[in-house]
């Protein structure tokens, strides 16, 4: 028998892929699309935290994964609708992954664009939630100045 080498995942032709191996790449890029974390995306999918960052930096960079990941979520068509993209994604990730400061005013400024800090007679308790990050993170802006 030859000498058996490591097996790189970057060297694989997305034609060659398994049927499992194919359902495992297509989970993560459903996990991953959540928060834009190959790490808890990994978590998500049942990797121990000891091999989660690994396995995430590895299926983030597989080829298959990268051609999944435009076609599950196509690019906008024009200039406004990438930039407006582009806003919600990096606020996205803010809020799910920055530290806790830059959590609450990313969580915040969602609030403000998706619309629910707007206060009617029949406020719900998302409403409710956003206003208290709001004012939250008002008062940690004007504590933090001291």
């Amino acid at each position: 028998m030859g000498k058996q080498t490591a097996f790189d995942v970057s060297e694989m032709k997305q034609g060659y892929l398994t049927p499992d191996e194919r359902l495992l790449r297509d989970e993560f890029v459903k996990e991953y699309l959540k928060d834009f974390d190959p790490y808890k995306a990994a978590l998500r999918m049942g990797f121990q935290s000891v091999f989660a960052e690994d396995q995430g930096q590895l299926l983030i960079n597989d080829p298959y994964v990268q051609a999944q990941l435009p076609k599950i979520r196509p690019e906008p068509k024009d200039q406004f609708e990438s930039d407006r993209q582009l806003v919600m994604d990096t606020l996205r990730r803010a809020a799910q992954n920055g530290p806790f400061n830059t959590q609450v005013q990313a969580a915040t400024m969602l609030s403000r664009i998706l619309g629910i800090d707007k206060f009617n007679d029949s406020t719900t308790a998302s409403q409710e939630l956003a206003q208290a990050f709001r004012d939250f993170s008002e008062n940690l802006a004007r504590d933090s100045k001291y």
